[in-house]
């Protein structure tokens, strides 16, 4: 849903009769919002400044032929305005795909397990809707999956630990073009959560939410799934509530900035003058900045560009009757200690993923330590949403290779400066997909 701005300029208050919007043989009637802004022209509002905001849905915007027909009436005379598509600086972005996994933990007494809540899928992405660069989106309710208390019990951070397993279920099945989001519920089967935690630059997320069991409506949480979706388009903290964030924001306390910004539940433009900052930070209100929308815009158009080429696809070497078709691998560097570790070596019945270009490369070896493949990589780093900040630094890096022809025995990391970082055996373990 795209929403633009019309101020008329007429030296008398202006009536809008109607819009339309026109793309080849399609017409559509505009949506106006419901309240009329002022708009400033040269620095200066105008001094009869009614702006008429419409909404136009995005599949409209395709067509560089469109345009859109405004018809007022002031002082008893109708006047058409024609706004041409052509004139608009557009680009089209790639459909947001998000895979929503609920993940349940197990109660304490041992009892069958609560299953997850009836939710909204439409009240948990409307912030993320309202706020990301999103033409359009294809969101997915997959399975839940159930987690034994005991584990979760054992882990020092439950959302770190969850993210892990969502990052390991999506390193093993996910399409390129999809992002993982694992939602635990605040309560159910008296398991308390809180915050969420993310990947940034890669498309694992974690949020904690309270959902309302009458209704599936979101009490708590939205704004932390958007939250936790931004860092998954490159988004780092803002400067407000916390020690450490990202030093390139422009705007003090996390402010907004000079641009207003859309709301579409609000339905009105919000200014910096309205208090909002930047969701990117632990301050309230939230809202999305000039900056947020406009790093996270450049990060998915990037994603969009990557996803679209035809070239650097790894393909796997697939013979008949061959049931894996590559290899899952996972793994993390904590940078206070220098450990690396080894989490994922699973195999896999999906196509090999593209990887990432970076300065880091994963190399594997057979069993006498002949190569047997190679690509580049790169290390991502989590972030959390909640009272704590992240501990310590941990980089993760994922990978989904093809099978090679031998069974790899041993994996390294070489980094940028091309000596050896980490060096391991491997035992590729079936893969768990039914």
């Amino acid at each position: 849903m795209t929403s633009f701005l019309v101020a008329h300029g007429y030296d008398t208050a202006a009536e809008l009769q109607g819009a339309w919007w026109t793309n080849g043989p399609n017409l559509v009637t505009l949506d106006e919002a419901t309240e009329r802004t002022y708009a400033a022209v040269d620095d200066s509002v105008l001094e009869y400044g009614d702006a008429f905001t419409f909404h136009l849905p995005g599949q409209y915007m395709s067509d560089q032929e469109g345009e859109a027909t405004l018809l007022f009436q002031t002082d008893g005379m109708e006047d058409p305005l024609t706004l041409r598509l052509s004139g608009l600086d557009l680009v089209s972005v790639h459909s947001f795909n998000p895979v929503v996994v609920p993940y349940i933990v197990d109660p304490e007494d041992g009892s069958d397990p609560e299953p997850a809540p009836n939710y909204d899928m439409d009240d948990m992405l409307e912030e993320t809707r309202d706020w990301l660069p999103i033409a359009n989106d294809n969101p997915v309710e997959r399975e839940s999956v159930f987690v034994p208390l005991s584990e979760i019990s054992e882990a020092e951070d439950a959302e770190a630990y969850v993210l892990g397993l969502a990052a390991s279920l999506y390193n093993e099945e996910g399409e390129e073009d999809e992002f993982y989001h694992a939602v635990l519920f605040d309560g159910v089967n008296d398991f308390p959560c809180g915050g969420g935690i993310a990947y940034v630059g890669w498309q694992v997320g974690v949020s904690c939410v309270e959902v309302d069991p009458e209704t599936g409506s979101l009490d708590e949480g939205g704004d932390i799934v958007a939250h936790e979706f931004g860092h998954n388009f490159h988004l780092w903290h803002t400067p407000c509530g916390l020690s450490s964030y990202d030093p390139d924001y422009p705007y003090p306390n996390a402010q907004m900035g000079p641009e207003p910004g859309w709301s579409y539940p609000l339905d009105r433009f919000i200014t910096n003058a309205d208090g909002y900052v930047s969701y990117m930070s632990y301050c309230e209100p939230p809202f999305v900045s000039d900056f947020d929308y406009r790093e996270a815009a450049e990060w998915f158009l990037h994603l969009t560009g990557e996803w679209g080429a035809e070239d650097a696809q790894p393909r796997a070497d697939e013979r008949p009757g061959q049931l894996y078709r590559s290899i899952a691998l996972m793994g993390r560097l904590d940078v206070e200690s220098g450990e690396w570790e080894l989490l994922q070596s699973q195999y896999s019945t999906r196509p090999p993923r593209r990887p990432r270009e970076g300065p880091w490369e994963l190399v594997l070896f057979d069993r006498i330590g002949v190569e047997l493949y190679r690509e580049p990589m790169r290390l991502y780093e989590r972030q959390r949403r909640d009272e704590h900040e992240e501990p310590r630094q941990v980089l993760t890096w994922f990978a989904r290779v093809p099978v090679p022809p031998q069974v790899p025995a041993e994996l390294r990391i070489i980094d940028p400066d091309g000596i050896e970082a980490f060096s391991s055996a491997i035992e590729v373990t079936p893969s768990k997909q039914r």
